[in-house]
């Protein structure tokens, strides 16, 4: 990916965000082996929306989130991107406590992973503060989906529009 303002980004933040959200997931896809408790295949989405057949794997979605824009004191402008990281799998009966765990404990693994890690797609953007974990994991989902364990990992880069 191009510098953001050798290409007009600030005509365009949200094809930026979807940009740096598939430099997310080049860098989860190409992880060394072993990186995660689970491995899984990283895609980027912009609905969100999954089919149950698919959850019998970890599933993991990289979705642009949003992002904020202001003016530095020189007259540069300073964005944030933030990328939420969904993670789902549907639980078997029998197995919903360990697949649970192992499943949360990806998600903490994705946010050390992607910390400090400057992006091979995009290596303007700075990995800014700590990823939160939005949810740690839905109880009501589980319940009225009949056993899907979803979670969300929100990651903010900070990218210097110049």
């Amino acid at each position: 990916i191009p510098h953001p303002h050798n290409r007009g980004w600030g005509g365009c933040p949200v094809k930026y965000a979807i940009d740096l959200a598939d430099a997310v997931v080049s860098e989860l896809t190409h992880a060394p082996e072993g990186t995660f408790t689970i491995p899984f295949t990283a895609t980027r989405d912009l609905t969100a929306t999954f089919r149950r057949e698919d959850l019998k794997t970890l599933a993991v979605t990289v979705l642009p989130s949003n992002v904020e824009s202001e003016r530095e004191a020189r007259g540069e402008v300073v964005s944030t991107v933030t990328i939420d990281i969904g993670l789902r799998k549907e639980l078997n009966k029998g197995q919903e406590q360990g697949v649970l765990e192992d499943a949360a404990e990806v998600a903490t693994e994705i946010d050390d992973f992607l910390r400090d890690r400057q992006l091979t797609g995009s290596p303007e953007a700075v990995y800014d503060d700590l990823g939160t974990i939005d949810v740690l994991y839905d109880p009501t989902l589980m319940r009225e989906a009949g056993g899907i364990f979803y979670t969300v990992v929100k990651v903010t880069y900070r990218v210097d529009r110049g």
